[in-house]
């Protein structure tokens, strides 16, 4: 995945036995980690951190259970974008 120029996701698809094509939902939920522009992004200890620490992020409230875990470094990515992420026109 890349955003303008620069790489910011690399992943593998492997089809499992199931014959279910997982890549739009996985696409999905790295974006809006990414992004952090979904309801489903949740937070552990250190990306917390990089929350309270940030720039524009500082008023999400963080969730601490789901499937769709976000990195600190993604949260850092996000804040550095956030005016690109937070416009209606996303």
């Amino acid at each position: 995945m890349y955003y303008y120029e620069e790489l910011i996701y690399i992943g593998s698809f492997f089809p499992s036995g199931k014959n279910r094509d997982v890549r739009f939902e996985r696409f999905n939920k790295e974006l809006e980690t990414i992004t952090m522009r979904g309801k489903h992004v949740t937070l552990n200890n250190a990306s917390i951190k990089a929350l309270q620490q940030s720039t524009n992020l500082k008023s999400l409230i963080p969730k601490l259970k789901g499937d769709f875990q976000t990195s600190k470094k993604r949260v850092e990515f996000a804040d550095k974008h956030w005016k690109e992420y937070n416009s209606p026109h996303i």
